[in-house]
């Protein structure tokens, strides 16, 4: 197996002759792929970019919009970024998720039943849901109960309200509501997940829920309590909920983080995701510096051992904006830069991201997610 990675700084309405020169120089370097990633940022046009991609391209692809992006050759935020596979046991397809059920479960299963029609080999499922389409969560846990082990996951969700309409695009066609998945049959790879944040005070219990509400924590109104929490940790008020997220413990300790959307006026909080009733919870808070140290540490934590990625694919979620501002995108250049020896590497920033560090593929919010291999 091989892989390798490109960027092409903005490219303005001449699509075509850089897309050229740029699946010259992949497979110049690692032969005819088998599987290509676009991320494409700024203001190229997502239809004409895939009519481009389906004349050059010799292979299945998925071409995702992100605010900003990272290759080898550096970090963009207005132009392509590439990452392609090749090898003699590496396939690829791609699903289009045009067929949602009003249930998020539901979707996910039928979307796993598309791909197991096929009878595939173990693999790598790249995932790229789109924001406002469907509940994350639950399509994940649909989609991973259909297709059952052998597969590892990894991805990002993508968000056609910041794109202004079209978000994603595979071969066959492309759209702002569903999303897209990859199957690469053949590509082993590991995951992990970082995200910086820490518990503070004292841990709660998810008393009562409503759909995407809590109503009550500890049994008392939620705002309320999540308020108290945080005054008796910090000694100070709640300005700003993004800095405060929620964090559900994971099956080995780690916690998962959710994000909080608001505090609703009638004493209940409105999360971006259900989380289950009963669930325990902690209030976290997170430094610049913490943030930025957990990434650091995951991009360590990569090559230990006997690990020694040729290749990384990253999903770092742009509400960390929160707390690092405008040190972001900085974010991505870290990873650049701790991973600076693999053979490729290709990452975007994105609306949650989806890992199956944690045993199965989970939804994470403000959290950066990695598959390496090779």
């Amino acid at each position: 197996m091989k892989t390798a990675s490109e960027c092409i700084p903005f490219v303005g309405t001449d699509l075509r002759k850089p897309l050229e020169e740029c699946i010259r120089r992949i497979s110049a370097a690692i032969g005819e792929p088998s599987f290509i990633l676009i991320a494409w940022g700024g203001s190229i046009d997502c239809r004409s970019l895939q009519r481009h991609c389906i004349k050059i391209f010799p292979c299945p692809f998925v071409g995702v919009q992100t605010p900003a992006f990272v290759t080898k050759k550096g970090l963009m935020t207005d132009g392509l970024g590439i990452w392609a596979v090749t090898g003699e046991d590496i396939t690829a397809s791609t699903l289009l998720l045009d067929d949602l059920s009003d249930d998020s479960w539901v979707s996910g299963e039928r979307a796993a039943d598309r791909f197991l029609e096929k009878n595939p080999r173990p693999g790598t499922f790249l995932h790229f849901p789109e924001f406002f389409s469907f509940e994350a969560s639950f399509f994940l846990h649909g989609f991973h109960g259909r297709a059952g082990p052998g597969f590892r996951h990894v991805g990002g969700m993508v968000n056609s309200k910041s794109a202004g309409g079209n978000c994603y695009f595979t071969e066959k066609g492309g759209g702002d509501k569903g999303g897209v998945i990859a199957l690469i049959e053949g590509l082993s790879m590991e995951t992990d997940s970082a995200h910086g944040f820490s518990a503070i005070g004292v841990p709660v219990i998810l008393t009562k829920t409503e759909g995407t509400r809590i109503l009550e924590l500890d049994f008392m109104p939620a705002a309320e309590r999540y308020k108290d929490v945080i005054r008796a940790a910090t000694g100070n008020e709640v300005e700003d909920i993004a800095l405060y997220p929620l964090g559900i413990p994971g099956y080995d300790g780690r916690l998962l983080v959710r994000d909080l959307v608001g505090l609703n006026e009638d004493g209940s909080i409105q999360c971006g995701s259900r989380i289950p009733e009963l669930s325990p919870l902690s209030v976290l808070s997170g430094t610049m510096t913490g943030l930025l140290k957990g990434t650091e540490d995951l991009c360590v934590k990569l090559k230990t051992g006997d690990r020694n990625p040729r290749f990384a694919l990253a999903f770092d979620c742009v509400t960390r904006e929160a707390l690092l501002k405008d040190r972001l995108q900085s974010e991505l250049a870290l990873v650049k830069d701790g991973l600076h020896d693999t053979e490729s590497l290709w990452g975007i920033l994105s609306c949650g991201e989806i890992c199956d560090t944690f045993g199965c593929p989970m939804f994470l919010n403000k959290s950066l997610a990695a598959g390496f291999g090779g």
